[in-house]
């Protein structure tokens, strides 16, 4: 039984309910959940910006027993990258970003858990500042976010989830259902490339 643990933002929730269901026999699936009574991290299934995510997976792993993941799943960035509306100061600087980043591979490969990475989906600036009023994010940051990223996990497996999301709006398909999340159609095509991914990259333990 191969044991895979995802924790990312929202995207992640949306393409969960068909990638939990596309995983073959021999796999466990779970997702980062609702901890009562802790505020240290998000307190819902979004593992929210890299600074959350770092201490949610360092609550668990020092803390839960039955906390023992084969492979960890994981993407963080578009809560980092949220801009105030008038100082337009990012949630998360990126030399914070990027040392949570080094904290958590540290962290995961200490405890002897193979990391899998997931590329930040795109931000469309226009689409986003006509659904979303309290603050920015622009598709720039994104980008310079993501190669922080892909440096620090260069010896790692990454999905580049980026790419092929953006690639559905060049093959013509309406992607956004608000500022920044995907219809329902782009969630089950995410999850089947993320499926067929996942299953190049591992052989599940029987």
């Amino acid at each position: 039984m191969t044991k895979l643990f995802v924790i990312g933002d929202s995207i992640s929730i949306g393409y969960e309910p068909h990638l939990a269901n596309l995983l073959p026999s021999g796999w466990q699936y779970a997702r980062k959940t609702r901890i009562e009574g802790n505020n240290t991290f998000a307190v819902d299934d979004n593992g929210g910006n890299s600074s959350l995510v770092l201490s949610y997976l360092q609550h668990r792993l020092d803390s839960s027993d039955d906390f023992n993941p084969d492979v960890i799943l994981l993407n963080c960035g578009l809560h980092d990258i949220r801009r105030d509306i008038q100082t337009e100061d990012l949630s998360v600087s990126i030399e914070q970003y990027e040392s949570n980043l080094r904290d958590i591979r540290q962290l995961v490969a200490s405890r002897g858990i193979r990391l899998i990475w997931v590329t930040t989906t795109p931000v469309d600036d226009e689409q986003h500042r006509q659904h979303e009023f309290s603050f920015i994010r622009r598709n720039e940051d994104v980008l310079e976010y993501a190669a922080i990223a892909r440096t620090i996990f260069a010896n790692d497996a990454i999905i580049d989830l980026y790419t092929f999301t953006e690639q559905l709006t060049d093959a013509g398909i309406s992607i956004y259902s608000d500022h920044v999340h995907f219809t329902e159609e782009v969630c089950r095509l995410q999850a089947i490339f993320l499926s067929d991914a996942l299953a190049q990259l591992l052989v599940p333990q029987m």
